[in-house]
């Protein structure tokens, strides 16, 4: 699989750039595809799973930081990075955010 194309990146129906599939990793839950984000920095992605829970892994498939919401009703709609990459923030439908 590695070197596939994968479906470009679109904003405003204007192609941004063409991506290519250079890892696979199989998460023990599903990921919420719209809150899905790249740091800006490092090789980090951050992305919410179905569990509300916060996981943020290396381009090679390694985790380096899993967050788990409290129990209660709280999702995560939003997901951050701070411009330097040294943070990232989740909004959660409380109106709290996290970092």
């Amino acid at each position: 699989m590695e070197g596939a194309p994968v479906a470009p990146f679109q904003k405003h129906g204007k192609e941004i750039f063409n991506p290519k599939l250079y890892a696979e990793k199989v998460l023990a839950q599903p990921v919420l595809p719209c809150l899905l984000t790249l740091c800006p920095t490092m090789n980090l992605i951050a992305v919410a799973t179905s569990e509300k829970q916060l996981e943020v892994f290396r381009h090679n498939g390694q985790r380096a930081l899993a967050m788990k919401r409290p129990a209660g009703n709280a999702i995560i709609n939003r997901i951050d990075w701070f411009p330097d990459g040294t943070y990232v923030a989740s909004k959660l439908t409380t109106s709290y955010a996290d970092s």
